[in-house]
């Protein structure tokens, strides 16, 4: 079911539909075996060149993340677990949004200018393209990609036109085996 609301501390827009992991894997037990599979870790193990660890997060270890409609989208953040290995199932042409854009070093650029790096986060994005620092990411269906997600500020641009689509699967990797988690993800993924 879609959800549209501004996200509490980032103050960005998400109206998109959204499943957790929980969910994910009553509906798909095969997902298990894909997430926790030792060659699919040890690949991504050797493209960061750290240990890598699997989220404990209950919803966000695993999500599916879908927008439907023009305007959908999901606003600028930064996600708990380190890592996301993205698996886009569907995409509308660049022209139509459906975008990744990114900030990589976002934790340093706040830093820098003195700011929270997690609350109304708009003014300094805005900044931060002005800068030239943001970047954009198309994707086609069938693209996968790995994203320093908790430190890179992130967001799917807004879809431009009713009848196209953007689905995606993400899955989540910790550095460490006993992360902290915040409350955006119980907000956000549904168990059903």
């Amino acid at each position: 079911m879609p959800r549209e609301l501004i996200m509490e501390g980032y103050e960005t827009p998400r109206k998109m539909s959204a499943l957790g992991g929980k969910r994910i894997l009553e509906e798909s037990p095969f997902l298990w075996m894909l997430y926790s599979h030792y060659d699919l870790r040890n690949v991504i193990r050797n493209i960061v060149g750290v240990e890598i660890y699997p989220c404990r997060h209950r919803k966000e270890f695993m999500v599916g993340n879908y927008l439907a409609s023009s305007g959908s989208t999901h606003g600028w953040h930064l996600d708990d677990p380190a890592f996301a290995l993205i698996v886009i199932f569907e995409t509308p042409p660049v022209e139509l949004g459906g975008s990744v854009e990114l900030i990589p070093g976002w934790l340093e650029y706040c830093e820098d200018s003195g700011v929270s790096p997690e609350e109304n986060v708009q003014p300094l994005v805005s900044r931060a393209s002005e800068a030239d620092l943001l970047k954009t990411k198309p994707h086609v269906s069938g693209d996968l990609y790995l994203l320093r997600a908790d430190k890179s500020m992130h967001r799917v641009t807004g879809l431009l036109k009713d009848g196209v689509r953007r689905a995606a699967l993400n899955l989540g990797f910790e550095t460490t085996p006993r992360p902290e988690y915040g409350l955006t993800a119980s907000i956000l993924y549904e168990e059903g």
